[in-house]
């Protein structure tokens, strides 16, 4: 006999109610009413953010709007991400807010206008599972979640190179 094991995933807390109410989170990070490129998830290698950052260095000067960079997490390489955007010089355009709980996340996805997402590697990617399920288009590496779940110009993008990630995501900007 074959049996289908239960999907151990959940999801309903990821997922914020049409109605919720962003703009406490807006002024909390100083946004205003500006655009916001999200990423969510841990600061380690395999999510390449110095490459993340480097798409974010390059869409200003792609669109005449004038985004914010909100990277929610934490691990290892978060200093080196906070020095990579100094670098960049994206710093004052750029917010870190930690680690913060999946209902809260919730939240920081109905506030994302794009979510980017640059990993060398994924299993299978929930975060964007979440940012479809919560209305945020998606541009991506072609990483496992994002070939599967990304249905490309309708839902978000899949692209290879720096260039090509900062083209779609200025392009879903305007």
């Amino acid at each position: 006999m074959v049996t289908v094991a239960p999907v151990r995933m959940k999801f309903a807390e990821s997922v914020a109610d049409a109605d919720v109410d962003v703009n406490r989170l807006r002024r909390t990070l100083s946004i205003g009413d500006r655009s916001v490129v999200l990423f969510a998830g841990r600061f380690v290698p395999a999510k390449d953010l110095s490459r993340w950052i480097e798409v974010a260095r390059r869409i200003p000067e792609r669109t005449d709007t004038n985004p914010v960079f909100v990277l929610v997490g934490d691990g290892p390489q978060r200093e080196a991400v906070k020095e990579a955007a100094r670098v960049a010089g994206i710093s004052d355009s750029i917010r870190f807010p930690g680690w913060v709980d999946s209902a809260k996340l919730a939240r920081y996805y109905r506030l994302g206008t794009v979510f980017l997402l640059t990993s060398q590697y994924e299993g299978t990617s929930r975060v964007i599972v979440e940012a479809g399920m919560n209305e945020v288009p998606v541009v991506s590496t072609p990483v496992a979640g994002a070939i599967d779940n990304v249905a490309d110009g309708e839902t978000g993008y899949v692209r290879d190179t720096t260039e090509q990630l900062a083209d779609r995501v200025a392009h879903l900007l305007k």
